[in-house]
């Protein structure tokens, strides 16, 4: 018997009704959880683990996503959401897709945290295969990695979310602490998480970009239920889980509540899928004539827009929020850095007209200024918008006495600027007396 299987039972719980300790976890229940879930038993040896495998068809929709979704994505949103996109791109984006979501022992993610269930699903020509490992006993951890492994091919594009900074991590790790080393496993051949991970898409940060400030955090539980409408009636909670399977290896877990885990994880990786669409429809009306029919964050979507060389796209996003002052900075920038001077005055203007904040009108008069200075060459209107600049601080420290300290260093940066349009009118009118 191997030692790890001694500790197990040694670990069993107390039977206080029959004053005996409680028997751990038998092959029994392994079969019974087998059968329940539609799953199978594999087996090597002394090893077994749990696999279970979901046909799902590509017209099943989580939440409000159609699943179908996924055979339409393009790779211009791709290249918005992840940058870099085209760089780590291979050839069949669609069926090297690799979602995965794992369940763990603990939350902390160290060398000492286990993964006893994975979903990863594959998406295929007619149908969506989503299949589960489960680690039955942990003397079984070199056979559940083995065929975890399999999985991971060098090819791979892996999905996840937060799978960069957690999940990824823990597989990493128990690979390690068994001797198989990644890329080298001697249980398998096809084992390249080193070279998988260099393609690895995840969902957290473009998430983070699109809805900032829209949701109240960025689990996952709350991007999917905003983001795509995913409404779980039965489900349980995430915190409890490593519970749950520490129970199951003493013996003492409810097998419904077990078979809990194993869909509250099927219902994970479905989400990935979903949310991935939901990012890539999301950024599609971003960058259509009619991006003012979705709900994110304009600012950073057109950032984002911007950031992979969509210019024009990124201006539609901010022209559908016009009234928004910071869109209008942003706008601008754009129109001043395109030579369309008159464009971008009128966007100034309108933020002077419209904000009651002292720094956006200072802002706004100081960039009108600046062009009518540096680029339509009108010294005179560049000397009346630095002089409203002027006033404007100059009676708001009249106003607040207490910030009068804090606008010194603006004031004087105003007065300098005020100081060198005289000079240029003056000189401007002595070249005139003199000619």
């Amino acid at each position: 018997m191997k030692r790890i299987d001694i500790f197990e039972r040694t670990r069993a719980g107390f039977d206080r009704e029959r004053g005996r300790p409680q028997k751990a976890f038998t092959a029994g229940l392994i079969q019974l959880l087998a059968e329940k879930l539609g799953g199978k038993i594999v087996t090597e040896g002394s090893s077994k683990i749990v696999k279970v495998q979901h046909n799902i068809n590509k017209g099943y929709t989580h939440g409000k996503i159609p699943l179908e979704g996924i055979y339409t994505i393009s790779e211009p949103p791709l290249k918005v959401l992840f940058p870099g996109f085209d760089k780590m791109m291979r050839h069949e984006l669609i069926q090297n897709l690799l979602f995965f979501d794992i369940e763990t022992t603990g939350l902390s993610g160290g060398a000492g945290t286990n993964f006893f269930l994975i979903g990863m699903l594959k998406v295929e020509k007619e149908k969506l295969v989503l299949t589960q490992y489960f680690l039955a006993n942990l003397s079984s951890e070199p056979l559940f990695l083995k065929h975890v492994g399999d999985h991971f091919k060098p090819n791979a594009v892996l999905v996840s979310y937060n799978g960069k900074s957690f999940d990824m991590n823990v597989i990493k790790s128990r690979f390690i602490l068994n001797g198989m080393r990644l890329g080298e496993n001697p249980c398998s051949e096809n084992i390249h998480l080193e070279s998988a991970q260099s393609v690895h898409i995840d969902l957290l940060y473009p998430s983070r970009r699109l809805w900032r400030g829209m949701f109240e955090d960025f689990s996952l539980g709350t991007v999917e239920k905003q983001a795509c409408g995913v409404r779980r009636k039965k489900d349980i909670p995430g915190y409890r889980i490593p519970e749950v399977y520490s129970g199951y290896l003493r013996g003492i877990t409810d097998l419904e509540e077990l078979c809990m885990v194993f869909v509250h994880n099927k219902n994970d990786v479905l989400s990935l899928l979903a949310l991935l669409i939901k990012q890539v429809q999301t950024v599609q009306s971003g960058m259509s004539k009619h991006s003012g029919v979705d709900s994110f964050n304009h600012l950073c979507l057109s950032d984002m827009l911007l950031r992979s060389d969509h210019i024009n796209e990124a201006k539609r996003v901010l022209g559908f929020h016009g009234e928004d002052v910071e869109a209008l900075k942003r706008l601008g920038a754009f129109s001043k850095r395109e030579g369309s001077f008159d464009e971008a005055l009128g966007y100034f203007r309108r933020i002077a007209e419209r904000t009651k904040e002292l720094e956006l009108y200072v802002f706004s008069c100081t960039e009108i200024a600046k062009i009518y200075e540096h680029k339509l060459y009108d010294l005179t209107a560049a000397l009346t918008y630095t002089q409203k600049a002027e006033e404007r601080l100059r009676r708001s420290g009249y106003l607040y006495p207490e910030k009068r300290y804090l606008l010194n260093g603006e004031i004087k940066a105003v007065e300098k600027r005020r100081n060198r349009l005289l000079q240029k009118l003056q000189e401007k009118r002595m070249r005139g007396v003199s000619q």
